[in-house]
């Protein structure tokens, strides 16, 4: 799928505000709920609701950055599709750590796939970094998303980067 700058942005857009909305709307409702119940049925009742409608958030903004890491894993733009996709990843990380590691994984496959590097070059070829500036950058990334919550996972990116980039430097010499 071609996606426009615009379009990025928008995606990129929605997964913030998703994310704000996942990590806003699930302390309130655990803040508050204190020791002593309310003394009034009404008072229950709008409590109640709000819990209810901070659940319903939280559920709604966890879906949005399921789609959101689906859209990018279309984009063009390997660049854009991997930085998407680390951060749906991190931002769903505390609320469904199964699907977070798998975005993760998807985005570090799409950085090690056969002809990664073509596929990072610069939209723009006059764009100062070169593609496989842009291909360790976003590797970077998302090791560094992994690293917030799963050092192994993270250790075990860096390893593979590491033996990658070593294979790239022997083939160069030869």
């Amino acid at each position: 799928m071609k996606t426009s700058p615009r379009i990025r942005r928008a995606l990129l857009a929605a997964l913030a505000a998703s994310a704000v909305a996942c990590g806003g709307s699930v302390a309130p409702a655990a803040a508050g709920q204190d020791a002593r119940p309310p003394k009034k049925a009404g008072a229950r009742k709008k409590a109640q609701a709000a819990a209810e409608a901070a659940a319903r958030e939280t559920r709604e903004a966890i879906a949005a950055l399921r789609e959101a890491a689906e859209a990018a894993r279309s984009f063009d733009d390997a660049y854009e599709a991997v930085m998407t996709q680390a951060e749906a990843a991190d931002a769903l990380w505390p609320y469904d750590e199964q699907a977070a590691r798998a975005i993760l994984r998807l985005a570090w496959e799409r950085t090690t796939a056969p002809g990664a590097e073509d596929a990072f070059k610069p939209q723009d070829e006059e764009r100062e970094p070169t593609a496989l500036d842009l291909l360790r950058t976003a590797r970077e990334e998302v090791v560094a998303r992994a690293a917030r919550h799963d050092r192994r996972l993270a250790e075990s990116l860096s390893a593979e980067n590491a033996r990658d980039l070593a294979g790239r430097e022997l083939a160069e010499r030869e």
